[in-house]
């Protein structure tokens, strides 16, 4: 096979599981046939006491390309990373801290995949007509995988059920493929947690009605993606002023306050109102 055509073959890596490690196989093997797999086997390798002359050598004539190779194999790379992926490594500097990355990401053991395997197990369903035998194969692959990593727990397991459990969606599904490029420690049932609590609000926000205040201290709905929320209220004793006073938006997007007390204070002008603690 020609050198363009050892290139072309290998499979450009979409984040999917089973394509892992054939694209880990072929790249690596391809890019140590350039004979530049140092660049992805180690970083600053320096010639250290005790090794032999040729070693030394060999660091020697490395270094004087490991410039020019770097910057080979992050291009050779980066044409074989579906952008989806691509966000992941873009920022890293060298092709080692590329590779690193996604050997970390998508490994057996790595909480992202583990996370992917046990949401792909429970979304397994049979289908009417389909062979039952291939069906339960199918399970009982996906099952042996997730053992194989030997690093399977019960936090993993929470994760998933509470992706599972928020609604379906565009965001709610960004939501799940955000969190699967978060390092292995940060991959936590608080951040599960957090990252849902975040869209939750976000998306609570946008179905708000906005009002916007004039001068003529009229109050009336402005544009729902205005983006600005006003905090309106009347003095408790107006039945007794001569004049009313009123409490005006002063250009702030969000009102908040955990003082409860404060809002027995006035006459309130909506049913509802939203405390910092989003009671």
């Amino acid at each position: 096979m020609s050198e363009n055509g050892a290139y072309r073959a290998i499979s450009n890596f979409d984040a999917s599981l089973p394509n892992w490690p054939v694209f880990f196989l072929k790249f690596q093997t391809y890019i140590e046939g350039k004979e530049m797999i140092y660049v992805i086997d180690s970083e600053d390798d320096i010639p250290m006491p005790g090794d032999s002359i040729h070693h030394k050598q060999l660091l020697e004539e490395q270094s004087k390309t490991q410039k020019k190779h770097d910057a080979i194999v992050r291009s050779y790379l980066i044409n074989k990373i579906d952008p989806s992926v691509l966000g992941l490594i873009a920022e890293l500097p060298t092709a080692y801290q590329m590779w690193r990355k996604l050997q970390d990401q998508f490994a057996l053991s790595s909480a992202a995949t583990r996370l992917t395997l046990i949401n792909k197990l429970l979304d397994t369903r049979y289908r009417p007509g389909s062979d039952m035998a291939t069906h339960l194969s199918s399970l009982v692959s996906v099952v042996n995988t997730i053992k194989s990593s030997e690093s399977f727990d019960i936090e993993q397991l929470l994760n998933v059920a509470t992706l599972r459990s928020i609604p379906e969606g565009s965001e709610w599904h960004s939501t799940f493929e955000s969190l699967k490029t978060l390092d292995e420690e940060s991959l936590t049932i608080d951040k599960v947690k957090r990252k849902a609590k975040d869209q939750y609000y976000a998306d609570k926000k946008k179905s708000r009605n906005n009002f916007n205040y004039h001068k003529n201290d009229n109050a009336h709905e402005h544009e729902p993606d205005s983006g600005h929320y006003a905090f309106l209220a009347l003095a408790s004793s107006v039945s007794q002023a001569k004049d009313v006073t009123w409490y005006k938006d002063a250009g702030a997007v969000n009102h908040y306050t955990h003082q409860r007390a404060l809002l027995f204070n006035y006459l309130k002008c909506k049913d509802v109102v939203y405390l910092a603690d989003h009671s």
